[in-house]
């Protein structure tokens, strides 16, 4: 892969849209083992890179391009979720910032200049307040250290194991990974929960 030559820190997937065709989506049933390789193969890399994962884009009516609304916005965003749900990739609902907003996907697939910019939006609010977690998920054979960091210098940090809300600052609810050594970050900022 061309990423392998770069020395990345982040690395932000976003898939989903073009799996919207009938022909694609035929081969629905490798969607997410495929995802799951592609996150893998990315953490996998010689900078150990964060990886986040986007709920795609919406699409706004039978698409000029064969594209199902029903497969985008409801299948495969639901897929997304739950393959990062398995690896422990945080999520970034780039189709939360343009639904109900078709006018600023024109022709029904691709975001025009002002949908662009609220992807980015998005995209810079989630990546530059999220805590830095090492290491970034997995199965873990023994007993792992677990570090959780936050850019915001005045952040709470919350986590939950259990994919439940978190109710309780890091500080004082410290808690060993499950017993599948599966660990599931939550949030960070303030006090919003």
């Amino acid at each position: 892969m061309v990423s392998d030559i770069f020395s990345t820190n982040v690395v932000v997937i976003m898939l989903g849209a073009n799996d919207g065709k009938p022909n694609n989506w035929s081969r629905k049933d490798e969607f997410v083992p495929d995802y799951r390789a592609l996150i893998e193969y990315c953490r996998q890399l010689p900078s150990k890179p964060s990886v986040w994962a986007c709920v795609p884009v919406p699409v706004y009516g039978q698409s000029a391009f064969g594209i199902q609304p029903v497969v985008v916005n409801t299948e495969t965003a639901s897929l997304v979720r739950a393959v990062t749900a398995k690896t422990c990739a945080p999520v970034i609902d780039v189709q939360a910032a343009l639904t109900n907003q078709a006018a600023l996907v024109p022709d029904t697939v691709h975001p025009n200049a002002e949908g662009s910019v609220r992807i980015a939006n998005t995209l810079h609010a989630r990546l530059c307040l999220a805590p830095a977690i090492s290491p970034m998920g997995g199965t873990f054979g023994k007993s792992v250290t677990v570090k959780i960091t936050s850019p915001a210098p005045t952040a709470t940090l919350y986590y939950t194991l259990d994919g439940l809300p978190a109710d309780a600052p890091i500080a004082t609810l410290p808690r060993p990974a499950d017993d599948q050594g599966q660990c599931r970050p939550a949030r960070a900022g303030g006090d919003s929960r």
